[in-house]
């Protein structure tokens, strides 16, 4: 079973959300989404959503992340022994199981190349989304072992940030003292 939760705001995220949906099934796996209308309908939602998945993906929606609703996030993902993927280091410092991170200085670089690029062919046309630059995996292995998870020792190598600590002040090991 690989179904993955996501918690969206149709207006900010659902044309990602139904490309996803689509990605998804190409992998053998199912997306299982519940569009939200306002931050109160969070608790609700992720209520129900848990039961039915076997790993929450929290995407970058301002409508569902939020400063007052990531401790929830946190704490209901941990509590039903759900992995929470993510899009920040700093959640997965905090519990999440992992992220994809990209890095500021990067994501700027690519972004002036496209722009430069589509400067010189004059096009003002919206153009076609580009995943970004070089994403780094990051792992919390302590929210890997409370899960009950063995994570692969190739998938830690590839890691680019391991904390090995619970909350805001995970330290962030060396990977040469984690890897297997």
């Amino acid at each position: 079973r690989n179904r993955i939760g996501i918690l969206y705001d149709e207006d900010q995220s659902g044309t990602f959300v139904r490309e996803s949906i689509h990605v998804a099934k190409r992998y053998g796996m199912e997306l299982v989404t519940i569009p939200i209308n306002k931050q109160e309908d969070i608790p609700h939602a992720l209520r129900a959503l848990l039961p039915k998945i076997d790993a929450l993906w929290l995407i970058q929606d301002q409508m569902v992340v939020s400063e007052s609703a990531i401790p929830f996030f946190l704490d209901s993902t941990l509590g039903a022994k759900i992995p929470l993927f993510t899009f920040s280091s700093t959640l997965v410092q905090q519990g999440a199981l992992g992220a994809l991170v990209v890095d500021p200085w990067t994501v700027g670089q690519q972004a002036a190349r496209i722009s430069l690029s589509r400067l010189k062919e004059h096009s003002t046309g919206g153009g076609h989304l580009e995943p970004p630059d070089h994403p780094q995996l990051a792992l919390n292995l302590n929210s890997a072992e409370y899960l009950g998870m063995t994570l692969n020792a190739e998938l830690i190598r590839l890691a680019g940030h391991i904390y090995s600590g619970h909350g805001p002040v995970a330290r962030q090991s060396a990977p040469s003292d984690l890897i297997p």
